[in-house]
């Protein structure tokens, strides 16, 4: 399934607004931003809270997500090996923080999900495919901590349907 990944202004709290290739709003990230401490979630079209992400100021980037019953930590080590690291889930990071450009790969090495920087119809935006849907939200989450904390979008405001 491909999404589409934008700024979304709309209101205080408003974070992110993920689109189908329809153009329709099927994610919303919502949150508090305070300096390096964040608190997000990850709601559905209908507000039914799927996921939430905390951060708090540490040596390196560093999120903490829940999804269900299944808590993940991301931490991102721009210097390291592999700019992030994934812990509490069989999943590998490969690509670039700074750009929003990434690989996720499952337990057995095979590509799960990848996301491209883009354009779509009201700017720029991030495509973010997903080939096994159990990895949805973790996609959507690791998006969503690259996208807040390194700010991709520099700053734009964008909102509206990526398909034109």
């Amino acid at each position: 399934m491909k999404y589409f990944i934008i700024r979304d202004n709309s209101d205080v709290d408003s974070r992110l607004s993920v689109f189908d290739r329809f153009g329709e709003n099927i994610f919303t990230v919502s949150g508090v931003i305070s300096g390096n401490n964040h608190t997000l979630t990850i709601s559905d079209n209908s507000g039914k809270v799927l996921a939430s992400i905390t951060s708090s100021p540490f040596a390196f980037p560093h999120f903490r997500v829940r999804f269900g019953r299944k808590h993940v930590v991301f931490m991102m080590t721009p210097n390291g090996k592999s700019p992030m690291s994934i812990y509490g889930i069989h999943a590998s990071f490969d690509g670039e923080l700074l750009t929003g450009e990434y690989i996720l790969k499952g337990p057995d090495k095979e590509m799960i999900a990848y996301q491209n920087h883009g354009w779509c119809k009201h700017g720029e935006c991030h495509e973010l495919e997903i080939l096994d849907e159990r990895y949805t939200l973790l996609a959507l989450a690791v998006s969503a901590a690259i996208s807040i904390y390194y700010g991709i979008y520099g700053g734009k405001d964008i909102a509206g349907d990526p398909t034109g």
